[in-house]
C-alpha cells in the first residue's frame, strides 16, 4: 500500500459509503454522493497525476444522503449510477469524456430498497451491468445493457521479462479465445508503474515475444502489452513487469 497524499481539492474527509467506481475507457476513478452526507459534486481522480478535481455539472444525480452504487462499463465509455431518489431508485449515466449525467427514463427500475441494500457491477465479459437488490421482501438481481458493443481483445497473459546486459526479453501468454491478435508494447522508467507515463516501443507485433535492446544500465523499468484486434482495436493492458 502507498499513501497517495493528493493536493487539495479533494473529497470530504470521512465520507460514508459514496458510489466509487474506475472508468477503465477514461483512466480516471469517479466518486459521487453518500449514505448520511449531501455532496452534489462529481469527483474524478486521476492516478498518475495523483490529482482530484470536480467535473464542471450542474445536473447531478439525487445527492441528498442517496447511497449511489456506480460501476463502469469498459465497452462503451460510461458510468452506470443507482441511486436513491424521492421517487424510488433512479438510474443515470455520467459520460466523463463528455461532462454529462443523464437520468433514464426505464420502463422498469428495480424496487426501492434501503440505504446499503445493492451491489452494482459491469461484466465485461458479457457487456452487461449487474445489481444485487435486496427489498424488505425478497433478494432480487438486475440486469441492465447500455448498448451492443464488440468486446474489447483480451489481455495478454503471464508477462516475463528476463534481463540481460543493455536489454530485456519480453514473453507472454495470447489469450486463449478470440481472434488472433498482434501486440503493442508500452514501456515507462521508474519503480512506480502509477506515477510513470507509459511510451510505445513496439507496435502490432506478430509474435508474443520482444526483445528491447539498447537500455542503460542501473535503470528499471516497467512494460505493458497490450492486444490488437483485426479492426485495430486496442485491449487492456497485461498487468506491468518491471
Amino acid at each position: 500500500w502507498h499513501k497517495m497524499n493528493p493536493p487539495q481539492p479533494t473529497p470530504a474527509a470521512g465520507i460514508s459509503q459514496p458510489g466509487f467506481a474506475y472508468d477503465a475507457v477514461n483512466r480516471v476513478f469517479v466518486l459521487f454522493g453518500s449514505q448520511s452526507q449531501t455532496d452534489p459534486r462529481t469527483w474524478i481522480y486521476d492516478l498518475p497525476k495523483n490529482r482530484w478535481r470536480v467535473l464542471p455539472i450542474d445536473r447531478h444525480p439525487p445527492a441528498e444522503k442517496s447511497c449511489p452504487v456506480l460501476a463502469a462499463d469498459t465497452r462503451n465509455g460510461i458510468v452506470l449510477c443507482n441511486v436513491r431518489g424521492d421517487d424510488g431508485l433512479q438510474t443515470w449515466a455520467l459520460d466523463v469524456a463528455r461532462q454529462k449525467w443523464t437520468r433514464l427514463e426505464l420502463d422498469h427500475q428495480p424496487d426501492d430498497s434501503g440505504s446499503r441494500n445493492r451491489v452494482l457491477l459491469y461484466l465485461p465479459d458479457e457487456n452487461l451491468f449487474v445489481l444485487e437488490n435486496r427489498t424488505k421482501e425478497e433478494q432480487q438481481i438486475w440486469t441492465f445493457r447500455w448498448a451492443e458493443a464488440p468486446p474489447r481483445p483480451a489481455r495478454p497473459g503471464d508477462l516475463r521479462v528476463t534481463t540481460q546486459p543493455g536489454g530485456a526479453t519480453l514473453t507472454w501468454q495470447p489469450p486463449s479465445r478470440g481472434p488472433r491478435l498482434r501486440y503493442n508494447i508500452y514501456r515507462a522508467r521508474g519503480e512506480r508503474p502509477w506515477d510513470v507515463e507509459f511510451n510505445q516501443v513496439a507496435k502490432e507485433l506478430r509474435a508474443a515475444t520482444f526483445k528491447d535492446a539498447g537500455l542503460p544500465e542501473g535503470e528499471v523499468y516497467c512494460y505493458r502489452v497490450r492486444g490488437v484486434d483485426p479492426q485495430g482495436n486496442e485491449g487492456p493492458p497485461s498487468k506491468g513487469e518491471f
